[in-house]
């Protein structure tokens, strides 16, 4: 799993909400959901922002940008 999947289930779990809930709300299927999770596929921006908002956390909480380090 990847560091977008892993902080992706930990806000859903936290919301208290299923694949399938965040799926109903998106408009996308549970395997969708599941792909998003284990890194296989991320989210379009647009999709990630409405994401976040359901998961009443941030873009950047659940995809930190990555600064280099000096």
């Amino acid at each position: 799993m990847d560091r977008f999947g892993e902080r992706l289930k930990e806000a859903r779990l936290s919301a208290g909400k299923s694949q399938r809930d965040v799926a109903t709300v998106l408009g996308v299927s549970e395997s969708t959901i599941s792909r998003w999770e284990t890194g296989r596929t991320t989210p379009r921006t647009p999709t990630a922002v409405r994401l976040a908002r359901l998961l009443e956390t941030s873009v950047e909480a659940l995809a930190p940008s990555h600064s280099p380090e000096a």
